[in-house]
């Protein structure tokens, strides 16, 4: 399918452009018609998807909770981010403070031992907004080294699908989304594969056994193509509900010279300015990958990368500048743009920027024109919709850019989430709500496995209404290392080091407890 620029809906205004990467671009695609292929998970989609990533690690320094994000305005929320032990595979939970032990005002306090944290938040969110998906992401930049060992072990591939698939039916998920950014082999890319495959037939067992409606399966997608070229495209896509492609990080530190950071089209006249591309990008998952377009979810960034002593786009800059919002050279898009620099829309390529012509310093990032072009192009070429990275540094009101993206997407995707957890060991999230079983002793008693999921209006609505950038070898997508995973684990441990050391408990841990309530009940 050749994905061709829309017309220009927005106007240029007087300003510098994002400058450009020292990573050399290779020459755009040709792009020819693509021939769609068989998808074997194919769907219709009811209405187009909005995915907003949600960091655990917002509730401290940003003070931004689960219940601050407007859940109109989302199809999807994905958690961010859970970690993979290199010795077992076993996946797991990150910061048990900011994921179940965070205390709210609206919190239940009648046992002690009750869901709380952003996981209570998120189930509560999903209680009120029925059309909101939960799915958990597992690894993201900072945690992706820690694939590498799973990823040669059979045996850790395994234990990985179970315990993901485990967390994710016992904490009330609705789908699981991988995060690896670095496959840097054929044998890695096989690898994966094969997770895809475990992860796929773990949930598709669970949810017949639970005879519960189908639960959801993505990968964060590399947009650049030292990244893309190592994947197997059309393997991978069997086992996959959607792609959330990574279309951001085009340009940031690691750069020699200042690039657009997330345009959607090349640029011909400055070719420098423009090393990666969506549209390249999103040809090449189409026609190689033979991925239906319905499957590709488009990433905008809400944040923009700054460069210091630059004379515009396709020029070296000094350096990042002092100025940010968590990390250096880094500023959330509410913070935008800096006071006197003045905002450049370039539509013929789907890109903006701002640009202090005094100081010569620059901030590439998305007004809320460019993200409204970029949702007419996403829905002019038949894509599924679109991904935000992040969702705590939005505005409200009409300069909200994931808003602009949900008014001009119309209909977003509604099918009904899960609520019913059967076998959870929160008694109240069994039933609809989240409170822990009282019989529950053990000291996991938050960490069950092998919870059911049935919930038949769930799959009733679901059967009638049928109808995340890798572009830098060493700079790609930065995004959850401003104030991510590592920076809330270190939180995590300073606030709450009496957690102990696992995180969760393994399988077999959890089968004794449930062998010995059986045998006190027989007694």
């Amino acid at each position: 399918m050749y994905l061709s620029p829309i017309q220009p809906v927005v106007t240029c205004v007087t300003c510098l452009l994002a400058a450009t990467a020292a990573i050399a671009a290779p020459p755009p695609s040709s792009s020819a018609q693509n021939s769609l292929g068989h998808v074997e998970r194919s769907y219709v989609q009811n209405g187009m998807r909005s995915i907003g990533y949600y960091g655990n690690w917002a509730v401290y320094d940003r003070k931004f909770n689960i219940s601050m994000i407007p859940a109109e305005h989302y199809s999807h929320i994905l958690y961010s981010f859970a970690d993979v032990s290199t010795e077992t595979g076993e996946v797991f939970l990150n910061d048990l403070h900011a994921d179940i032990g965070k205390s709210y005002s609206d919190d239940s306090t009648s046992n002690g031992n009750e869901l709380q944290g952003n996981l209570q938040q998120l189930y509560q969110m999903k209680e009120n907004n029925r059309h909101l998906k939960t799915m958990l992401s597992i690894g993201g930049y900072t945690l992706s080294p820690h694939f590498v060992a799973v990823l040669a072990s059979e045996a850790m591939r395994a234990n990985f699908a179970r315990t993901s698939v485990d967390l994710m039916s016992n904490f009330g998920f609705d789908g699981l989304s991988i995060d690896y950014e670095n496959v840097a082999s054929p044998t890695e890319a096989s690898n994966m594969v094969d997770l895809l495959q475990k992860i796929r037939t773990e949930m598709d067992s669970y949810a017949k056994s639970t005879n519960s409606g189908p639960f959801l399966f993505s990968y964060a997608a590399p947009a650049g193509p030292i990244n893309y070229l190592k994947l197997e495209l059309s393997n991978m896509d069997k086992y996959l509900d959607f792609w959330d492609l990574m279309a951001y990080d085009y340009s940031g530190a690691w750069d020699k010279t200042a690039n657009h950071a997330s345009n959607l089209f090349f640029d011909p006249k400055n070719p420098t300015s423009t090393p990666f591309n969506t549209k390249d990008a999103v040809d090449y998952y189409l026609t190689v990958g033979n991925i239906a377009p319905g499957k590709i979810n488009i990433g905008l960034p809400v944040y923009g990368h700054a460069f210091d002593g630059t004379e515009g786009p396709g020029t070296p800059y000094r350096s990042i500048g002092e100025g940010y919002s968590w990390e250096a050279g880094i500023w959330d898009y509410k913070a935008l743009p800096i006071a006197n620099c003045k905002v450049v829309e370039m539509p013929e390529i789907g890109a903006s920027y701002c640009y202090d012509a005094n100081t010569k310093y620059m901030v590439t990032y998305d007004t809320p024109n460019i993200a409204k072009q970029k949702a007419n192009w996403i829905k002019e070429n038949n894509l599924g919709g679109a991904l935000f990275w992040e969702v705590s540094a939005d505005k409200t009101g009409d300069e909200s850019l994931v808003g602009t993206v949900a008014r001009e997407f119309g209909k977003l995707e509604d099918s009904m989430n899960h609520l019913s957890y059967p076998t959870s060991v929160y008694a109240l999230l069994k039933n609809g709500q989240a409170i822990p079983i009282e019989e529950s002793t053990t000291k996991y008693d938050k960490w069950s496995i092998d919870v059911e999921i049935t919930d038949a209006e769930w799959w009733l609505h679901t059967r009638e209404s049928e109808e995340k950038i890798s572009n830098a070898e060493e700079g790609q997508n930065v995004k959850e290392s401003r104030d991510g995973p590592s920076a809330a684990i270190v939180k995590k441990n300073a606030e709450h080091s009496a957690s102990g050391g696992k995180f969760a408990p393994t399988t077999s841990q959890f089968g004794v407890v449930i062998a010995g309530l059986g045998f006190l009940l027989l007694l």
